[in-house]
């Protein structure tokens, strides 16, 4: 089974150098575990497909995605799988 969640900005504009999303990228693909993980626009969102069942983001991969995003995240269900 897998699902996929946004991660939102909730208070400001998400903005990731090159550098900070592929960091993002390695702590969402390692620590998740996810699948995949890309950045969307209109809004600009970070989309995450992971693996198993339904689960939040630790908070400790939250805060470090967090600290390299610039803003407070929050995280939005998109689908099941």
């Amino acid at each position: 089974m897998a699902y996929t969640f946004d991660l939102v900005p909730t208070d400001g504009d998400l903005c990731l150098t090159d550098e900070a999303l592929n960091k993002v990228r390695y702590h969402l693909l390692e620590s998740q575990p996810a699948t995949r993980v890309r950045v969307m626009g209109d809004p600009l969102r970070i989309r995450v497909r992971a693996q198993g069942r339904w689960a939040e983001v630790a908070p400790g991969v939250l805060a470090r995605v967090e600290e390299l995003a610039g803003v407070s995240l929050e995280q939005v269900p998109v689908r099941r799988w």
